[in-house]
This record gives structure tokens, sequence and C-alpha cells, in this order.
């Protein structure tokens, strides 16, 4: 009898013994972390977190954008560009398409104006007025005006004469006619309009005048002014 309750009492100390070992060889259970800690992740570059952003996130250091995005912007507001310090533009043109310039106040540019008087004798129908563009200048003639009195019921043909690497051409102004008020009666006729003509050195522009229709009186005749500038040549 004292044998067997000393067997059962091997055989639960045996398996109590076992239990024992089967719980510390088992899953460890974790424990949640007290919700007032923070936890502190920690992974390679090469293991990084996925994040996403919610609002607005600052970025520090390069960007890299991968692909050619398509940016589309709306203007709010007006914008003021302005650049600071003396900025050097340069322009790239082939001499197929050459960027147009023009001088503004050129101080090469000598102002020029001049009348010239060409007087049709009574009888006659044309008369001429000249002068001598000055040696070492170009003239250019950039406005004309001329005021006309002719014999009533005729008309006047008024043009400039000039020269040009050899070159001889005339250029026409357009009297209208603005009534019989001249002497005599005669009529009164009025030409005015920009122009771009050139004349070399040492050449002669001429005023012309020519009576249409008819003969001059004692009044017929014109004064066309000229206004432009000169410039020095080599």
């Amino acid at each position: 009898m004292i044998r067997n309750h000393r067997n059962y009492a091997l055989i639960g100390l045996a398996f109590a013994a076992l239990t024992g070992m089967v719980a510390l060889s088992g899953p460890r259970v974790s424990q949640a972390a007290p919700s007032d800690r923070d936890v502190v992740v920690v992974n390679t570059a090469s293991q990084a977190v996925p994040v996403q952003t919610q609002g607005l996130t600052t970025v520090t250091g390069d960007v890299n954008v991968a692909n050619t995005p398509t940016v589309r912007a709306e203007q709010l507001g007006q914008w003021n560009v302005g650049l600071s310090g003396t900025p050097t533009v340069q322009v790239g043109n082939t001499a197929n398409s050459p960027v147009f310039v023009r001088d503004v106040d050129n101080p090469a540019r000598q102002p020029f104006q001049r009348e010239l008087d060409p007087k049709v004798t009574a009888g006659q129908f044309t008369a001429s007025d000249s002068f001598t563009v000055p040696t070492g200048k170009r003239l250019v003639i950039e406005f004309a005006t001329a005021s006309i009195i002719t014999a009533p019921g005729t008309k006047m043909w008024v043009r400039i004469q000039t020269t040009v690497s050899g070159i001889f051409n005339q250029y026409s102004l357009l009297p209208e006619l603005q009534g019989p008020f001249a002497a005599s009666g005669s009529d009164f006729l009025l030409a005015t309009q920009p122009m771009k003509i050139y004349a070399d050195p040492d050449t002669q522009v001429v005023a012309v005048v020519s009576v249409l229709g008819g003969t001059a009186n004692s009044s017929t005749g014109a004064a066309v002014d000229m206004s432009g500038y000169l410039i020095d040549v080599p």
C-alpha cells in the first residue's frame, strides 16, 4: 500500500515537471505598450517604412521628378515681374531671320529741313528748284509738304527727284484742291505726306512742278518743304 502511494507521488511530480517545461518552451505573448509611451521604429534605408502625408508638408533637400509632368497654373491677381541688377539679354537669330532694330536719338543723325520754290513763268507749264547734298553726307527725307497755286481749272504735278548709287528717280506728291483762295482767283492745292527718300553726297535734290490742263498764270508756283536728317558717310 505504501509503495502504491509512492508511485502515485512520483507520477504526479513527473507530470508537473513536464507541464512546466511545455509552458516555458511555448510562444511568449506580447504585452501592449502603454498608451503614454512613444514607439520608435528602426529600419534601414533599403527597408523604409511607407508613409502617407496629410495636409501641407515641408520637404528639405533635393527633390527629383522621374517623369516629365505637365504643370497647370492659374494666375490669381496681378503679377509683378522685376529684374534685379543690370541683366544681360542675348537674342540669337539666324541671318535669314534677323531682329529688326531702330536707332533712338542716334547722335549721328543731323536734323535737316529745306524749302524749294519752283515758280512757273506765265504761259509756261513747268519749273524746278534744287539744292546739293553736302559732301560726306547722305540725306534722308522723311516728310514733305507742298503749297501750290495754279491757274483756275488746272492741276499740278509735284515730284521730288534724287540720286542714289548713280541711279536717278523721282517721287510724286498728291495735291488736293482746297478752293479758289489764291491771288487772281487762282486755285490753291495742298499736298502733305510721309516718305522715305535717300540722296547721296554731292548729288542734286530737285523739286519739279508741271501744270496739267493748261498753262501757268502770273501766280503759278509751289513751295515744297522737306524734313529729315543727314548722316555722315565714309
